[in-house]
């Protein structure tokens, strides 16, 4: 499935949701494109936390990520012991 399609479903599984008046959001961004169905989401009160990718937003309480270099770093340190 290209990615583009991949993208619209997910925006439309958010709206979908958005418009169910859920507690709160948790999504994984597939893109960068502007969310604009986070207007809808800070209009009804629901928070949002956004996983993996930022996205810029009133409605995005907290993101979770990972750190991609960090554990490099930590491998190399104790190799260095070795």
């Amino acid at each position: 499935m290209p990615s583009e399609t991949k993208a619209e479903l997910q925006v439309q599984a958010l709206d979908n949701a958005v418009i169910k008046g859920l507690d709160g959001l948790v999504i994984m961004p597939i893109d960068a494109r502007p969310w604009t169905l986070l207007d809808a989401a800070q209009a009804k009160g629901i928070p949002v936390v956004v996983v993996d990718a930022t996205v810029n937003h009133p409605s995005v309480k907290a993101f979770i990520g990972t750190d991609n270099l960090e554990p490099p770093g930590w491998r190399a340190a104790y190799m260095s012991t070795r």
